[in-house]
């Protein structure tokens, strides 16, 4: 169940240029406060970042932190860009990310760059916003940047979740949802079209963009919900509202599968189980979360339909996907698969 979604920017972290030398020594280091590490980025600067992370949380540290260092080292105008404009907005990534992001409408030097990539494009002053007072392209100039860069699965992650921020999506108001994100969509493709003739990515871009949607809670979702259209389905119905046993219920997807024994639409609902779904610190909310999962589940299934759950392991693929929902389809005669190629390709 998705209740209006919200946008939280992840803050930078704190980053002192040029002190690398410095940064080993007592004095520095006894200004760190606790529970923090240094961490070298670069030409010599450091971020202090917190040093409970996970390898995910602490990548996004790094990322953001070089490329903080990045925008304070640069003398043109710019702002950061793709996915690293995406980390900053707090948008879902589907993947840790490579080297930062900068674009300039000017070229900013001719030197060499390892430790980020830089782009010369059209910077119009209305695509860019202050994260932290970092200069950063805005949700709607980032959605596009990435649709164009980022691989095709990569991009809908990133895609979906502009969709939802700017549409304030919200499980319980599909019609004005769904409404919304038509518009923010139809923004997102006007600017596609103004692109020049023949810019790189712009075929592409506009296939994710068409293919979004508001309702993925995750970078999962989206992969399952792009593992279904690489195959062939798309008719699936995300966040699909169920009425059961005087209950509601909205489930990750849903593909429509012949009649319940009453005559209604029948559905097979496909799940994502993440990691941390039942994962609280008391023992006791743990056992009751994963009762009500176990009762939700009995309750749809009561109805006649039929539910594909699947975890990190279980999703290793669209093709490993595809052959667990085609094992649990009943109704395929007649059925003609129309996978959408354009997100097939890099």
């Amino acid at each position: 169940m998705l209740r209006s979604a919200i946008y939280r920017p992840r803050p930078f972290p704190a980053v002192v240029l040029g002190h690398w030398r410095t940064a080993r020594g007592n004095a520095f280091r006894a200004t760190v406060p606790a529970g923090c590490e240094v961490v070298r980025l670069r030409d010599g600067a450091v971020a202090i970042v917190a040093d409970d992370l996970d390898r995910f949380e602490r990548a996004e540290q790094v990322h953001l932190g070089t490329a903080l260092a990045v925008s304070r080292r640069t003398r043109v105008r710019h702002a950061l860009s793709g996915v690293t404009a995406a980390l900053a907005h707090g948008l879902r990534v589907w993947k840790l990310p490579g080297r930062p992001v900068l674009t300039s409408p000017q070229k900013v030097s001719s030197a060499r760059t390892t430790d980020y990539r830089r782009q010369t494009r059209a910077l119009p002053l209305e695509d860019v916003v202050r994260i932290d007072g970092v200069p950063c392209t805005s949700l709607e100039r980032t959605a596009v940047d990435c649709a164009r860069d980022l691989d095709p699965l990569d991009a809908l992650v990133v895609v979906d979740h502009v969709l939802a921020l700017l549409s304030h999506a919200d499980t319980y108001q599909r019609v004005r949802t769904e409404r919304e994100a038509a518009d923010v969509r139809r923004r997102l493709l006007a600017r596609i079209d103004a692109l020049p003739r023949g810019a790189r990515g712009a075929r592409r871009a506009r296939v994710v963009v068409e293919w979004a949607s508001p309702w993925a809670q995750s970078a999962p979702e989206t992969f399952l919900r792009w593992s279904l259209l690489v195959w062939g389905r798309r008719d699936a119905v995300a966040q699909c509202r169920v009425e059961a046993e005087g209950n509601t219920y909205f489930t990750d997807l849903a593909l429509p599968d012949g009649r319940r024994p009453d005559g209604t639409q029948r559905w097979l609902h496909i799940e994502y189980d993440g990691e941390l779904k039942y994962h609280v610190a008391d023992a006791g909310q743990t056992a009751a979360g994963l009762i009500a999962e176990r009762n939700r589940e009995r309750a749809i299934l009561a109805l006649g339909d039929d539910m594909a759950r699947f975890d990190r392991r279980g999703a290793r693929s669209p093709a490993q996907v595809a052959r667990v929902v085609a094992a649990k389809v009943r109704h395929t005669s007649g059925q003609r698969l129309h996978p959408v190629r354009e997100l097939l390709a890099n």
